[in-house]
């Protein structure tokens, strides 16, 4: 089913009202396909129907089916959860209520809110909406758990209230509905594997969001989910050699972050790369080798802050001829040194090429490198790393995810893999894909040099870009969903990926008995994507 992000929402109510609506018509509008529907199964006239009401928009649209209802003969009560209406919206829909709707202050009288949920025929959830997030206070929690012992129908309008919106996550207390009408899309919360189970029977509501308005800002974000990721994971060949699954240089590491260049080394051992070489400052080369025996190792000139030297670049151009794929960037530090290397050497590079960390951060200023290279390009930032290379803040970035992979993408001819909670990528078409797998666990330091690691080895075995990002990014979440069924997320640190990914890959491969799929199967289109409108 087609979801968007609480973020998304907005940017398409924003684009409805540019196109001649108002919030004000959009709120009357909700609040009369939430009544149209109710009326479907319930019988109102002379019922008691009480609205559970926030002071946000979300209320606003509570206190049109209140008055709605009232028109119809229903004894209507509006308890207000937060107090009075604060936004424009909302005001001025309590204006508009009618005398005979009863009012009650829940934080004034709980006694009075507690008796309306007791002797109700139907109650409506209209608190939060998607503007939760955090835990519910005591209050709260109080009006959750007797709304969830009421033995009446219990809608909820767009989101259960104490539910976050985006991840489905929700404390202590939360209302329990029977019924959840979703306001002009689905979010991403009603999806099965987050909190649909918890909204009762779902229905999508047309609140006069056109379809026209989402369809012309909102290209397809496909889920790569596990069959999709178990069609592109190729099968080994019986007669293949090492050489058959390619040569890969990384070019990582300076004194002082050793640690990223063995995590990006070691992920690609484990990731099935013919031959992994590991290019970087002596200082770190010497001490890393026993870590990563099964590499071959380049010792480099390195500066006096212990960066790759700028008199390297015959050797590194050197290992760049022989590779099949190239990583650059985990650890290199902010040498000016080293980036004038890399401005050096990037443009040079003939083969697929990851770019991540320190690599993207030499080309700050210098982002039409990308567009020039005629071999592939797979870039890996992070929202920090993504906001210095357009020149832009992270907010811009956090808030415009799928607007900025997207065009990043179309922009540079790269593929962009932008990391983070579901980490998106975008290939070099436009189209974005969602990564299903991963947790909060892996938000520690050397995360991102395994996933360089993983997908350089996929990249350096011939798999086209976008397949080695796709699926590089799943196996990397798997590792680390793997790891959180056996130790606390807490725990969990970057090298425990890499000694999850054999179980990572082997619950990928498909099994000898199943047959070779006569075409990838396309990744379920269950969510959609806003090309957020810059005006944000």
């Amino acid at each position: 089913m087609k979801t968007l992000s609480v973020q998304e929402m907005k940017a398409a109510e924003q684009e409805a009202v540019a196109r001649g609506s108002s919030y004000l018509q959009l709120m009357e509008q909700a609040g009369t396909a939430c009544v149209h529907e109710l009326l479907k199964d319930y019988a109102v006239l002379n019922r008691l129907v009480v609205i559970l009401a926030g002071n946000g928009n979300n209320g606003g649209d509570g206190l049109v089916i209140a008055r709605l209802l009232d028109q119809r003969g229903a004894d209507v009560q509006v308890v207000f959860c937060k107090g009075m209406p604060k936004t424009e919206e909302a005001r001025e829909m309590y204006k508009r209520l009618p005398v005979s709707v009863q009012k009650v202050m829940a934080n004034e009288n709980l006694l009075a809110a507690i008796n309306a949920m007791d002797t109700a025929d139907l109650l409506v959830d209209c608190i939060f909406g998607t503007g939760f997030h955090g835990e519910p206070d005591e209050l709260f929690c109080r009006i959750f758990e007797l709304a969830s012992r009421c033995r009446v129908p219990r809608i909820s309008v767009d989101i259960p209230s104490g539910i976050n919106g985006d991840t489905g996550e929700h404390g202590k207390g939360w209302f329990h509905p029977t019924e959840t009408y979703a306001l002009g899309a689905y979010k991403t919360a009603h999806l099965p594997e987050k909190a649909g189970p918890l909204c009762g029977e779902l229905r999508l509501l047309d609140i006069g969001i056109s379809k026209e308005v989402i369809d012309d800002l909102v290209p397809d974000l496909l889920d790569a989910d596990e069959l999709y990721c178990k069609s592109l994971l190729q099968p080994r060949d019986p007669n293949s050699h090492k050489g058959t699954y390619g040569r890969l240089v990384i070019i990582a590491g300076s004194v002082g972050m050793g640690g990223a260049a063995m995590m990006a080394t070691k992920a690609a051992l484990r990731s099935g790369a013919g031959i992994t070489v590991l290019a970087s400052a002596r200082s770190v080369v010497q001490p890393a080798f026993p870590q990563i025996m099964e590499a071959m190792t380049v010792p480099l000139p390195q500066t006096e802050q212990g960066g790759i030297s700028i008199r390297a670049l015959p050797q590194l151009l050197e290992q760049c001829t022989k590779a099949t794929a190239v990583v650059v960037g985990c650890g290199l530090g902010n040498d000016p040194e080293t980036k004038d290397l890399l401005l050096e050497l990037i443009p040079q590079i003939s083969v697929p090429l990851l770019l991540d960390a320190d690599g993207l951060n030499a080309l700050v200023g210098h982002i039409d490198l990308l567009k020039e290279r005629s071999a592939p390009t797979v870039i890996t930032p992070h929202p920090g790393e993504l906001a210095r290379l357009l020149g832009i803040r992270v907010p811009e970035v956090e808030q415009n995810r799928t607007k900025l992979a997207r065009l990043t993408a179309l922009e540079t001819g790269a593929v962009v893999v932008l990391k983070g909670h579901h980490t998106l990528t975008s290939d070099r078409q436009g189209t974005l894909y969602r990564n299903t797998t991963g947790n909060a666990g892996m938000a520690k330091g050397g995360s991102g040099d395994v996933l360089s690691g993983i997908i350089g080895a996929l990249l350096a075995q011939h798999y086209l870009p976008e397949e080695a990002a796709v699926l590089g990014v799943y196996l990397h979440g798997l590792a680390g969903d793997l790891c959180a069924q056996t130790m606390s997320q807490y725990s969990i640190v970057a090298g425990d990926l890499i000694e999850a990914l054999p179980q990572a890959f082997l619950q990928t491969e498909r099994h000898p008995a199943e047959p070779a799929p006569q075409e990838a199967p396309k990744p379920s289109a269950n969510q959609k994507v806003l090309d957020i409108i810059s005006r944000m």
